[in-house]
């Protein structure tokens, strides 16, 4: 874990909240979706639309273990990101 700088791009409640991490370009955004059956579909998304900033790919590629096992730790932080947020709803 490290800190960032964030800056909110999107928030519209109660269906998303996006922001943009100033320090590798990436924009992350949860949505929430209502269901038929009461529920709630919740999504996570990291994005670079822009590319990321030649810094992080550095990082990521060098120091990281490389890009393709960044993303695979990413991928799998948002998945328990969700499952927490689910056990923390469902409580």
């Amino acid at each position: 874990m490290w800190p960032t700088r964030s800056k909110v791009i999107r928030f519209e409640p109660p269906r998303e909240l996006a922001f943009r991490v100033k320090d590798n370009f990436t924009i992350w955004s949860y949505t929430l979706e209502p269901l038929a059956d009461g529920g709630t579909r919740v999504a996570v998304r990291r994005e670079a639309p822009e590319g990321l900033a030649p810094m992080s790919a550095k990082l990521q590629g060098v120091v990281m273990g490389g890009l393709d096992r960044f993303d695979e730790e990413i991928l799998a932080g948002m998945h328990k990101t969700l499952e927490r947020l689910k056990a923390e709803v469902e409580a």
